[in-house]
């Protein structure tokens, strides 16, 4: 499931939905067990040459860290099912591939949700049952009343091949992957200390 860029633009232009703060006692249910900790979300598929990258960085950025406070999932789809893995974690980190005009493959980009925008800033993967834009899935987090987080960081894979069946991903893309993990590593463990610093100051 690779991003590609202007799909969609109902998120941007959408008044109702905001980000707003998940406390401990906002939680219902089995969604208590995921306060204070960060997930980490790598989308695609590795059965599809670079569409796989999200997923293979997740795993590098999980390799590298071994923090229980991390959480690492990998989706083959997004929309309900990132709703299902995101719902009560106060922070989401989601990698993605991406094959845009303008995103070079192997490069690392950060992807903007612009609320309350009508302008398409954001790339949002293509609609389907359940791998649906992300603007929808989004969207989907006040319609089934459950905790969205508050905290939420997009990042795509600049890649070449998400198409051809294959392990590996292209030259260039495979060769930028531990860069990729290493850098995204590091923002982890910002946000981390951001998840600490919100729980010493009971936010």
């Amino acid at each position: 499931m690779t991003l590609k860029a202007g799909l969609c633009k109902g998120f941007a232009g959408n008044p109702n939905f905001r980000f707003a703060r998940v406390r401990a006692d906002q939680v219902p249910g089995n969604f208590s067990a995921r306060t204070g900790r960060l997930l980490v979300t790598g989308l695609g598929n590795t059965l599809f040459s670079d569409d796989g990258a999200g997923i293979r960085v997740a795993r590098m950025v999980k390799s590298r860290l071994k923090d229980p406070r991390v959480e690492v999932r990998e989706l083959s789809r997004g929309g309900l099912d990132l709703v299902e893995a995101a719902a009560g974690y106060p922070a989401v980190l989601i990698i993605d591939a991406v094959k845009a005009a303008g995103c070079r493959p192997g490069a690392l980009y950060r992807l903007s949700i612009p609320v309350g925008s009508k302008e398409a800033g954001s790339l949002v993967p293509p609609a389907g049952v359940h791998g649906m834009d992300l603007a929808s899935a989004l969207n989907l987090f006040q319609a089934l009343g459950l905790p969205y987080p508050r905290h939420l960081e997009i990042y795509g894979i600049g890649v070449k091949d998400p198409e051809t069946i294959g392990e590996r991903c292209t030259p260039v893309v495979e060769a930028a992957l531990e860069g990729i993990a290493a850098r995204l590593a590091r923002r982890v463990k910002t946000l981390i200390q951001m998840l600490e610093d919100w729980r010493v100051c009971g936010n």
